[in-house]
């Protein structure tokens, strides 16, 4: 059976539903599949080292599209690229009949429509662009309507089955899948006890709440580091002012390895992203016993229940939370413990892709053989 996967491609843009694209692609790819991974906004791509055969489409619309189908002629269509020419992307594979599962990795995908919001503080040029941005979205959120379209809906967090339309018969919730890897060679930067802050810096991520925080901390012997691209531009100003606290440490762009270093010798996570999916980096967290401590999203309100971190819905409540879990390492251990117990299995590629498979196979009306084909 043949698969096309389409996403940008986390080795020219990287970000959590790159690296879940990549890794089921890979594990597709052991399962017997032929996957082609159609790298969305690329020209080319640079890595060779991959199970799976790439593809570059430097420009996403409904002609290269269609001409994409053609070629590569698919048996079924994974998108994985959000709600962008969602409405083609669906209605042409239904007119070439090619099954397509259209996989939601963030609540947004779900909605007809979502506002970008603006903040005080921002200058003039970056009003505008919301404004144009906003405008933009209203015109697009026909695309909304690809969903209808798909064979099958596939979620990330159980809490957003109830929001997929009820005429789309087949979904399924596949959780994220996280392998822990690390950098042998990589020398950890902070020399001393710190909390750590991962994500993209842009607006959904709000990482001026994360400075906000070390900046209350400044009486603690703890360094609060932060790792991540800048996807925003008016967080370049933000991270170079000379206001920033001096027990803030910005270490930039990490690759996902150096990452689960960073993890592994941390105290704790502390998440400041509005709702989305489920995050990896929560994930990446708890399979290596590390408690975190959520700003504005509990996801399936695993947190709370089972009691791996905090989850503090305002800033008041993230500072007394974090002063908690940094006096009291008894409390870090048992929810760390707790992590990994809740994280184990939950989140493996080899679980979560056979269950995929499955999906894949009812759709498409034939049987697939796992275990011959691994």
């Amino acid at each position: 059976m043949r698969i096309l996967v389409v996403n940008q491609h986390p080795d020219n843009h990287f970000g959590g539903s790159e690296f879940q694209c990549d890794v089921l692609a890979s594990e597709l790819t052991h399962l017997g599949y032929e996957v082609i991974y159609c790298a969305v906004n690329s020209e080319n791509i640079r890595s060779s080292n991959k199970r799976y055969r790439v593809i570059a489409l430097k420009k996403l619309n409904p002609i290269n599209i269609f001409l994409m189908y053609r070629k590569v002629r698919p048996d079924i269509v994974y998108w994985r690229y959000d709600k962008r020419c969602l409405l083609p992307a669906a209605a042409t594979a239904r007119i070439l009949s090619i099954k397509f599962v259209y996989s939601i990795a963030h609540i947004d995908n779900l909605l007809l429509f979502k506002f970008k919001k603006w903040k005080s503080g921002f200058g003039v040029k970056t009003s505008f662009l919301i404004l144009f941005s906003n405008i933009k979205r209203l015109i697009l959120a026909i695309n909304y309507f690809g969903i209808y379209l798909s064979d099958a809906v596939t979620v990330n967090n159980s809490s957003y089955l109830k929001l997929i339309p009820q005429s789309i018969k087949r979904r399924e919730v596949i959780r994220n899948s996280v392998p822990i890897k690390y950098d042998e060679e990589y020398e950890i930067e902070p020399k001393k006890p710190y909390v750590l802050w991962v994500a993209n810096i842009k607006r959904e991520k709000n990482p001026e709440k994360f400075i906000s925080l070390a900046e209350k901390m400044t009486d603690t012997d703890v360094s609060f580091v932060m790792v991540g691209a800048v996807q925003g531009s008016e967080y370049n100003n933000l991270l170079q002012s000379k206001r920033i606290p001096k027990n803030f440490i910005y270490l930039g762009k990490r690759k996902n390895e150096e990452v689960n270093n960073l993890i592994k010798e941390c105290i704790f996570l502390v998440h400041t992203c509005s709702p989305e999916g489920f995050s990896n980096i929560l994930i990446q967290s708890w399979l290596q016993a590390k408690p975190t401590v959520s700003l504005y999203f509990d996801p399936e309100g695993v947190i709370e229940k089972h009691r791996l971190g905090f989850f503090s819905k305002n800033e008041i409540g993230l500072e007394s939370d974090v002063r908690n879990l940094i006096k009291d390492y008894q409390l870090r251990h048992e929810m760390g413990r707790n992590a990994k117990k809740y994280a184990n299995n939950r989140f493996d590629p080899t679980i979560n892709t056979q269950k995929l498979s499955r999906l894949f196979e009812s759709i498409y009306g034939c049987n697939v053989d796992l275990v011959s084909s691994v």
